[in-house]
């Protein structure tokens, strides 16, 4: 069976001021996210990208949403990797909710073409990412893959 979206939810022990502050800041990202920084306004219409330490785009994207600190979201492309053009952009949505001293986390992504070759690659990567985030508010360490 073919799907064209997943859905990861993640629970983390800290607030949405800190969470969204690690979502949307280069200095955060940059540690959980394996040397790359995301750059934005995180304001609706304006752009949104990731860039490795080399200064390469990785994937990039439009601000659709943005409700600090609780909601985001995105389109989202990979950029042309050598000859193989780019699959059309999907759609990211990052909703917090807070529970207690834990922020719920969920992570919609959606919109991939039929066939694509990204879907398996942003469906295994996500789950890494989420998790390396969880452990660098919670233990102040990342996971490194």
């Amino acid at each position: 069976m073919e799907s064209n979206a997943f859905s990861y939810t993640i629970y983390i022990r800290t607030n949405r001021e800190t969470l969204w502050e690690a979502l949307t800041s280069a200095e955060y990202t940059w540690q959980y996210w394996g040397k790359m920084a995301i750059e934005s306004y995180f304001t609706p219409g304006t752009a949104i990208q990731m860039v490795r330490e080399s200064g390469e785009v990785s994937w990039r994207g439009m601000i659709t949403e943005a409700t600090d600190p609780s909601h985001i979201a995105f389109t989202w492309q990979l950029a042309q990797i050598g000859d193989n053009l780019p699959e059309a952009p999907t759609q990211v949505s990052i909703h917090l909710e807070t529970h207690g001293s834990l922020v719920r986390l969920v992570l919609e992504q959606k919109g991939f073409s039929p066939g694509s070759l990204v879907f398996p690659v942003a469906s295994q990567a996500w789950p890494a990412i989420l998790s390396s985030l969880k452990s660098l508010l919670e233990t102040g360490d990342v996971l490194v893959f």
